[in-house]
């Protein structure tokens, strides 16, 4: 018998339930999926863990990661299989979350990159993936232009104008500011930012290590966080912030939590029985 999925199913839901009425075959959902086995989909968080793991299903729509992890204080849906759940501390704010993205995160990944992800920001448009983000180590939305004479500058007084969160990261990178023993705690200007801890503060001292940074118009097709010029007319792999061109992209809200969509899915295969 046939179950008809409602179009707010997250999309693993509708996989399981495919797979349970034998809607399609192994060997024909590989040859569309996008390989990235040498990829491991990451949100980190001790926030709205509903829909970061929400977020982490989107992303994988038509792609095949290496992994997919989950790193919190805890795992609200421990039954779910999709994804790897490490425990870790339940973070205070903003820089201590960003303190363990630098200095910890490098532990828990076990590929050559990772994609990063937030409930936020994700993976919107899988067919814009390009294999040529894997010759860089950072890979983030870009930046505008600052209004003021003191973002956004390295160094050297450069405009740095590729960073973001959401962002595309070598094992390299993640494990260099530990090697390195980079001090967290000079924070530029007294903003704890790990993005620009990363990709502007000390961006001249990784790059001295063989850290690479992608040009401008290579971080636009990557992603968007907000609408500048240079990515008016590109659609992007990913996103970052509801705002511009992307206020139309999913939201993922606590209150149509993913247990509840899976109790009634659950409700709907009893019924069909």
């Amino acid at each position: 018998m046939s179950i008809f999925l409602e179009p707010t199913l997250p999309p693993v839901v509708a996989v399981i339930l495919s797979v349970l009425n034998n809607e399609f075959d192994q060997d024909q959902l590989a040859q569309v999926m996008l390989n990235l086995k040498d990829v491991t989909l990451v949100a980190c968080s001790s926030t709205e863990l509903e829909a970061h793991i929400q977020a982490l299903q989107y992303s994988s729509r038509g792609i095949e990661f290496g992994e997919t992890l989950l790193l919190a204080h805890e795992d609200p849906h421990p039954k779910l299989n999709f994804y790897r759940f490490e425990r870790v501390r339940r973070f205070t704010d903003v820089a201590d979350w960003g303190q363990f993205i630098v200095f910890e995160l490098h532990k828990y990944v076990k590929t050559p990159f990772i994609i990063l992800v937030h409930a936020d920001g994700f993976v919107v448009h899988p067919q814009k993936w390009d294999d040529q983000f894997l010759s860089y180590d950072y890979i983030g939305a870009p930046w505008p232009l600052p209004k003021d004479n003191f973002s956004y500058r390295d160094h050297f007084g450069n405009i740095i104008r590729v960073g973001n969160s959401v962002s595309l990261r070598s094992k390299r990178m993640l494990e260099l500011p530990s090697q390195l023993k980079l001090d967290w705690n000079n924070a530029d200007h007294g903003f704890f930012h790990e993005d620009g801890f990363l990709c502007v503060q000390h961006r001249h001292t990784l790059q001295e290590h063989g850290i690479k940074f992608p040009p401008l118009d290579m971080a636009c097709r990557f992603a968007r966080e907000r609408t500048i010029p240079e990515n008016r007319h590109i659609v992007p792999f990913a996103f970052h912030k509801w705002q511009g061109q992307n206020r139309f992209y999913p939201k993922f809200s606590q209150k149509s939590t993913l247990s509840a969509q899976i109790s009634k899915a659950a409700k709907r295969l009893s019924g069909a029985r």
